[in-house]
């Protein structure tokens, strides 16, 4: 399985490389420019045999189908923002006997360490093939990870048709591509596009986290505000029953986006809508 690390101009601070380098497990890195590649091979962080440059301008989702154009059909790939920090999973995840663990409100404290246990990129690896496995006899294309950690919300292993968080991906190569409108809120229209295609799984017990929104991405948080807004307001325009506006603390209107989960999925129903 290929795995593909995508990066702008994290020259000093990328860190994701580095997970798999000890590991020795095979990579790409994936930057937009040659002048940003040979940036990174002076800097001295990145094996100058892993990183390629895609010649597209600035914009993850350019790089994001070029990505897709380095597999063949049917060929699943790992795709990995570039500033992970580490990756955690549920402590019981290989001797659990149930996929849907019995966490309330008012139990939630005996939880609360549940979901810390550290593991390796070779771990990890072994949790996407198993991701794959289960989406393959479900004919999903992508697969996600949770993007927090806490134990009330991610209490079921498996969940259908969510947003599928932009850290990690699972992705089988099919006939979809991404959105060129969207560069900063690509994984939103990407789980819709899947959703409304056959489906997105995600995988609750694993959590791959990362620095988000630090020097050397693609801008700061401020920086993006106003282009995001945009592509929100796009994709709410353009996907008007899947997704709706939705309030967050300290972000301002029209900012962030919720996928409506307008119907219980089913086996027999793979698409929301």
């Amino acid at each position: 399985m290929k795995t593909i690390i995508f990066t702008y101009d994290r020259l000093d601070n990328l860190t994701t490389p580095m997970f798999f380098e000890k590991d020795n497990i095979e990579h790409t890195i994936l930057c937009q420019s040659e002048e940003d590649k040979n940036k990174f091979i002076a800097e001295g962080r990145v094996n100058p045999k892993k990183i390629i440059a895609s010649g597209n301008p600035k914009g993850l989702g350019f790089n994001r189908n070029f990505a897709l154009d380095m597999l063949q059909q049917d060929e699943w790939a790992l795709f990995l923002v570039d500033d992970l920090k580490y990756i955690l999973e549920y402590e019981n995840y290989e001797n659990e006997s149930t996929e849907n663990l019995d966490i309330t409100t008012q139990n939630i404290k005996n939880w609360k360490d549940s979901f810390k246990k550290n593991i390796s990129v070779k771990k990890f690896m072994e949790r996407c093939e198993e991701s794959i496995k289960k989406a393959e006899e479900e004919n999903i294309k992508l697969v996600g990870f949770a993007g927090f950690n806490n134990p009330l919300f991610i209490k079921n292993k498996w969940k259908y048709n969510a947003l599928a968080d932009g850290r990690a991906w699972l992705i089988k190569k099919s006939n979809l591509r991404f959105d060129m409108n969207v560069q900063l809120v690509d994984d939103v229209s990407w789980s819709v596009i899947n959703i409304n295609s056959g489906g997105v799984l995600i995988n609750q017990w694993v959590i791959p986290d990362c620095r988000r929104y630090t020097a050397g991405a693609y801008g700061s948080k401020q920086k993006r505000m106003k282009q995001r807004i945009s592509e929100c307001k796009y994709l709410v325009q353009t996907y008007p029953r899947n997704l709706r506006f939705a309030e967050k603390a300290g972000w301002p209107p029209f900012s962030h986006i919720q996928i409506k989960h307008l119907k219980k999925y089913s086996k027999d129903q793979k698409s929301l809508f």
